[in-house]
């Protein structure tokens, strides 16, 4: 594990909500409890209701996952499991949020004391974004325009423009901020303050603090979901419950028991569900939201901390700090298989509803020959390139060409390198695989 900072620094301390920095080395995995009961399921919901060939064939999302020790983030394939491709993060990476149109992710990096932008149709880093101290959660408003970042040892929340990605502004809050999510309709905010022992309600109109509720002690992470009764704020706390908020009256009205820990929250998109990994008992909770009680316990192996829910309801998937992987959740069946093994200390998971990259293809190469001694400019045409500086790499045969330079995502310029004589393919990769091998892109070495 990582070396970590002071106590006075540090978030997540008292939690699994605050992920690896309470200091899991510390519990000898034989102390772990397993909680094998299960609650019997309550009646299928619709979200809940797909047919085995569904299942079987689910619908390509991309889940990007927060890798706190080794300062990366996975992108994993829902459809086709396993981790495409790794941006590189800054240090400490806490959290990621998707905005609503799948085009970026927003990484908050607790080291760095910045958020780092993801181009995802290239999976690059296009900004880097200065913000409080230890930057804990990140969540982006429902209409797109702002990312709200808790600052753990700042005490405040930072807002920034999507546009233009730079902080517009700063709410004060409680002491030691960390989840922060919106009401559907993006009115309000609501902070779990670890050290206040509250939830700061935010105007987002205004950007000031409204209301403050108690809650239990050191709340953490937050979901907001319009359920069968109204709009509802999950927060969970460091014992093993959560509270459950009225938003209309911003009243605590429940506090079931969960699992021990519980780390994150996350609620289904149909808002039947809320979704609970308990880190200190290996399982995760679903409580159904009319009645705000559990009725399943799904027992895992490791230390689950991150919870996301594709948009379609069909899947939840959840971060394994133990083992470094990407657990998937049946949300009709409950089983749980592994989506991918990740990189280091996985702490955070969200869900992009745009597809991921599919492997390039090339279409043709001009000119088709050149010398042996290399150094001919060669325009490669196809589809799949990627315009960022260094995300797509040119081939001939084994050797890599030189000066690849994509105009577009159909057209490529690359020198061709020194080769034996022959007819050789030229292949194309960008993060998502390489081109197959045609007719159409020989090139011939004389």
């Amino acid at each position: 594990m990582q070396q970590v900072h002071t106590f006075e620094h540090q978030p997540r301390l008292s939690g699994l909500r605050r992920r690896v920095r309470r200091g899991w080395s510390a519990i000898a995995a034989g102390m772990l409890i397993a909680l094998t009961a299960v609650v019997p399921a309550a009646a299928q919901t619709p979200q809940q209701a797909h047919t085995a060939a569904e299942r079987s064939a689910p619908t390509d999302f991309t889940a990007y996952v927060a890798n706190r020790n080794s300062n990366t983030v996975s992108a994993v394939d829902t459809a086709a499991p396993g981790v495409f491709t790794s941006v590189a993060a800054g240090s400490l990476p806490n959290d990621v949020a998707v905005t609503p149109d799948g085009r970026r992710a927003y990484v908050t990096e607790d080291a760095s004391n910045t958020v780092s932008v993801i181009d995802i149709a290239h999976n690059a880093v296009t900004a880097t974004i200065p913000v409080g101290t230890n930057p804990e959660d990140v969540a982006i408003t429902p209409d797109g325009t702002s990312a709200y970042v808790t600052n753990f040892s700042s005490n405040n929340v930072s807002v920034i423009d999507t546009a233009t990605n730079t902080v517009t502004t700063t709410i004060p809050v409680g002491t030691a901020p960390i989840g922060v999510a919106f009401t559907p309709d993006g009115t309000r905010a609501y902070v779990a303050n670890f050290r206040s022992n509250t939830v700061s309600v935010v105007d987002t109109a205004t950007n000031t603090v409204t209301a403050t509720v108690t809650v239990t002690g050191g709340p953490s992470a937050v979901a907001v979901t319009n359920s069968p009764l109204g709009t509802r704020a999950y927060v969970t706390g460091s014992g093993t419950t959560i509270s459950v908020i009225d938003t209309a009256s911003n009243t605590v009205i429940a506090t079931p028991f969960t699992g021990i820990s519980p780390a994150s929250v996350a609620a289904s998109p149909d808002g039947t569900r809320v979704y609970v990994p308990n880190g200190g008992s290996s399982t995760v909770s679903v409580i159904d939201t009319a009645t705000n009680t559990v009725v399943r316990t799904i027992s895992l192996t490791g230390r689950p901390l991150g919870v996301a829910f594709t948009p379609d309801g069909s899947r939840a998937y959840v971060t394994n700090l133990s083992f470094g992987t990407l657990l998937a959740i049946d949300t009709a069946t409950f089983a749980v298989t592994t989506a991918a093994t990740v990189g280091s200390g996985p702490v955070a998971v969200a869900i992009s509803s745009t597809p991921h990259p599919a492997p390039p293809t090339v279409t043709g190469v001009s000119p088709t020959s050149g010398p042996l001694v290399g150094g001919t400019t060669v325009t490669v045409t196809g589809t799949g390139f990627f315009t960022a500086p260094g995300a797509t790499t040119v081939t001939f045969g084994t050797t890599p060409a030189t000066n690849v330079i994509c105009s577009s995502s159909t057209s490529c310029t690359a020198v061709s390198p020194r080769h034996a004589h022959g007819t050789v393919d030229v292949r194309v990769t960008n993060p998502a695989g390489t081109s197959a091998t045609t007719p159409a892109d020989r090139f011939t070495y004389r």
